[in-house]
């Protein structure tokens, strides 16, 4: 009887430490967080059709062009200083509560869709933003 409560604990005690942990991770805002973790997106988001006509637009929205996403300021802050050079054009660190991500993006607003698709594509002819998108902002 010793023996199965025993074998019993035991299994029990195995099964709890190799259980899985929980699937909700924080997002690390800490600068000096020495286990860092990095999103590679492997796909940029789907490009919707280009809008034939612009007025259907909101006029209360505006477009940026993301270049990357990242857990930490401290690496987004590097990726965007090598951007800024390799780019040669500005670019901003934000935190976004909405993917809680530090996010790259080019500092230009784009009052068009269209506008914002012209730039991006130039930005996508470097190797390394090639996978560059377009986020939709409301005002």
């Amino acid at each position: 009887m010793v023996r199965v409560i025993l074998f019993l604990l035991f299994t029990s005690l195995m099964f709890s430490l190799t259980s899985c942990s929980s699937s909700i991770e924080q997002t690390r805002q800490e600068e000096g967080s020495e286990d860092e973790e990095i999103y590679v997106f492997d796909d940029s988001p789907e490009d919707k059709p280009e809008v034939e006509n612009e007025s259907l637009e909101k006029e209360n929205s505006y477009f940026l062009i993301q270049i990357g996403a990242f857990t930490t300021r401290r690496r987004a802050q590097l990726f965007a200083d090598e951007s800024k050079n390799k780019l040669g054009r500005e670019v901003t660190v934000s935190y976004s509560s909405d993917v809680n991500l530090f996010v790259v993006q080019v500092d230009k607003k784009f009052v068009t869709k269209k506008d914002a698709e012209l730039v991006r594509n130039q930005i996508r002819e470097k190797e390394e933003f090639k996978d560059a998108w377009i986020v939709s902002i409301e005002k």
